[in-house]
Parts: structure tokens; C-alpha cells; sequence
């Protein structure tokens, strides 16, 4: 794996029980996706009434979510960027910020009825394809391309 750094910070009270395999997903999802510098991403573990805010505040959208994805670049997926014009911190390029909500990953993994730890790092090795320019609208080859990279992902992760 490459030299990627992670930073968790969560809300006051929220445990960081999950922070090592946010962390791991999040390295993984960047060395799938074939990113070859080494990158930093921020990940906040947030209350529902915050992640809440945020939806609203950054995508009109009154309502609890599960994650959301602060990119920092645009990147295009498959396409290199001239990583020298980029902006680095501590010899790393900064991807973006994710907002997470414990709360909702714990709820949805007992609806799909697996663990905890396995929905932490799919929404985080989702979230972070987002950094990285994929995108998922309905129906079209972008939504596939990504999909396909969600399942290397997983697999990758030995899920």
C-alpha cells in the first residue's frame, strides 16, 4: 500500500471503536482506484443532527444520511493528473474531508444484516471513490464503473 494518511476525528462522546477500518478502507479504496501518490483524507465521525446540517447546508436536502463526500480536487477517474500542481501536506495530497455517521452505519448494518465493521468501510470505500471523482447516477456507465469498483473494493477488504 502506499503512504496514505487518514485522519479520523470524530464528535465529542462518539468512540473511536471503528477509526482502524475506516482507516483501512479508505487506503484501500485510494490503491484500488490507482491513485500513486501518496494522499491524506480527513474523516469525521459525526452525530446524526450534525451529519443532518451538513446534508442540508451543502446539498439542500432536509434529511439524516449516512455519509457525505467533500472533494478537494476534481479528479476524473482513469485520467492521471499532474500531480506536481497540486497542493500537498506533509508530501500529501489532499483528497477532501468526509462526514460519517456512526449512528446510521450501526442501524444499516443490522437492517442488511451484517456487521458494523463491514458497513464502516463500505460507506468509507464509498465516500472516498467520491474523493476521487467516481460518481453513481442512476443508470449510466458511471454508476457501473462505479459499482464495479465498490465490489473490488470489498473484495480487496475480504468481504
Amino acid at each position: 500500500m502506499m503512504n496514505h494518511r487518514v485522519l479520523v476525528r470524530r464528535s465529542r462522546g462518539i468512540p473511536g471503536v471503528y477509526d482502524r477500518v475506516i482507516r483501512h478502507a479508505a487506503a484501500a479504496a485510494v490503491d484500488a482506484a490507482g491513485m500513486d501518490v501518496p494522499c491524506y483524507i480527513e474523516i469525521m465521525l459525526v452525530y446524526d443532527s450534525e451529519i443532518k446540517a451538513l446534508n442540508f447546508t451543502h446539498r439542500q436536502k432536509d434529511a439524516v444520511t449516512d455519509v457525505l463526500s467533500f472533494p478537494s480536487l476534481t479528479l476524473i477517474p482513469g485520467v492521471r493528473f499532474a500531480a506536481e500542481t497540486h497542493d500537498y501536506q506533509d508530501g500529501r495530497l489532499f483528497l477532501g474531508e468526509i462526514a460519517l455517521s456512526p449512528a446510521r452505519a450501526e442501524a444499516q448494518a443490522e437492517e442488511y444484516g451484517h456487521s458494523a465493521g463491514r458497513e464502516f468501510m463500505f460507506l468509507t470505500a464509498h465516500s472516498v471513490l467520491h474523493l476521487l471523482g467516481y460518481d453513481h447516477e442512476p443508470g449510466g456507465a458511471a454508476e457501473a464503473e462505479m459499482l464495479d469498483m465498490q465490489k473490488l473494493i470489498m473484495i480487496a477488504l475480504g468481504l
